[in-house]
């Protein structure tokens, strides 16, 4: 099984970016996607637990309590920068699995109603097997300001509808938490 949230100092972080991204890159940031048993899913995992505890107190061990059922199944969709050698954002991706996707598995215990209701309510026709869950999304506080505007997430966006649409899927779930909403 992978590393959970890794824990890496930045000389670690730094020589693992530097080993699993392009060789002789030119651009100043590069966009990768790491299956979870990749080494590079160490990249996202590091970022994912950093902004979590930063932005809403999520310790490693929650991480891994929330998304350990779903590390089969999750991709690490990784904005790096190149320069720094850093990453400078993540998206974590679930893709089908038999037990379901966190977004929609976690409507139930806050709304009362299972999400099979709620979209069944919409009339729309969700194929569970052409959707992905955007589970997590976080971005390094250094590439959040003026510096970067929005550069590192309208990477993420681009990449996770670009690889949507290649394989065939139709539907992305998410939920956005209140304290990324304010």
């Amino acid at each position: 099984m992978p590393d959970k949230v890794a824990d890496l100092r930045d000389a670690e972080l730094r020589r693992l970016a530097q080993q699993v991204c392009a060789p002789g890159a030119a651009e100043p940031f590069g966009v990768y996607v790491f299956r979870g048993d990749e080494p590079g899913a160490k990249l996202g995992r590091h970022l994912e637990g950093a902004v979590f505890l930063e932005a809403v107190g999520n310790t490693k061990e929650l991480l891994d309590e929330e998304y350990g059922p779903y590390e089969q199944k999750s991709v690490f969709i990784c904005v790096v920068d190149h320069l720094r050698w850093l990453p400078a954002g993540v998206m974590r991706v679930l893709l089908p699995s038999p037990v379901g996707l966190k977004s929609l598995n976690d409507i139930e215990p806050v709304w009362g109603e299972s999400a099979e209701t709620l979209v069944e309510r919409t009339g729309l026709k969700l194929d569970m097997g052409r959707t992905w869950d955007v589970a997590t999304l976080a971005v390094a506080p250094d590439y959040r300001g003026r510096a970067a505007r929005g550069l590192v997430g309208m990477g993420l966006y681009q990449t996770v509808v670009l690889a949507a649409r290649a394989c065939g899927v139709d539907w992305l779930a998410a939920i956005l938490d209140m304290p990324v909403f304010r």
